[in-house]
């Protein structure tokens, strides 16, 4: 009895294989290259993500009998959206979701870790670490358990991780402050005068006493 978890954006796709075993449980096989549904596999489920342009489709294979339980069906949801928010480069979205839709003992925690890599896995935690704000005051957070081991010199390891990074995703500050300077009225309607992908110009406020971080100009 398998699934197939297939995961693409505009530029990438990925797909992941599980089974259920005769006992009801559901167990990850790895990654999948080059599968193609065939006419007699039946789609049980398809998300979109407007927010990030991804989409990802939930396959039966056709030996299936036994439906998912809720659970399993969550947790394959909660990662479909984790993988669409990884492939458009939100890291810290993807870490956001990780840090409060997983439990950190749980078998899909696991299998996420081994679907991402340690790569991936160091990546979304030092984004959620730099752009956590006051969040980095909860306990036992899951992103931590990305990494294997302590981190005995936070400061050496961003540092070391930030000269290597190819990009950072992190908080933006500003968007909230005076609100209406990005909100437009449109037959009675309020909407956002801007939207994914447009360009913003920034400026870093040290001396800002209330928010030393990135101001929206």
């Amino acid at each position: 009895m398998a699934f197939l978890l297939k995961c693409s954006s505009k530029s990438s796709e990925t797909i992941y294989q599980f089974q259920l075993t005769n006992s009801g449980l559901l167990d990850m096989v790895g990654r999948v290259e080059n599968s193609e549904p065939n006419s007699e596999d039946a789609i049980l489920f398809r998300w979109e993500f407007d927010e990030v342009g991804g989409k990802s489709t939930l396959i039966a294979t056709p030996d299936q009998h036994t439906p998912l339980s809720s659970s399993q069906f969550s947790g394959l949801a909660v990662i479909a959206r984790i993988e669409a928010f990884i492939q458009a480069g939100v890291f810290f979205k993807a870490a956001q979701w990780i840090n409060y839709k997983f439990q950190p003992d749980t078998l899909f925690f696991a299998w996420l870790k081994a679907m991402l890599g340690p790569e991936i896995c160091r990546e979304l935690y030092f984004s959620f670490h730099l752009g956590s704000l006051r969040e980095k005051g909860d306990t036992l957070l899951n992103t931590s358990q990305l990494i294997d081991g302590p981190i005995l010199d936070m400061e050496e390891e961003v540092n070391k991780w930030l000269s290597n990074c190819l990009g950072l995703h992190t908080v933006v500050a500003g968007f909230g402050y005076r609100q209406q300077r990005f909100e437009l009225t449109k037959n009675g309607d309020v909407q956002l005068r801007i939207a994914a992908g447009d360009n913003i110009v920034t400026q870093h406020e040290f001396h800002n006493r209330y928010t030393p971080a990135i101001a929206i100009l």
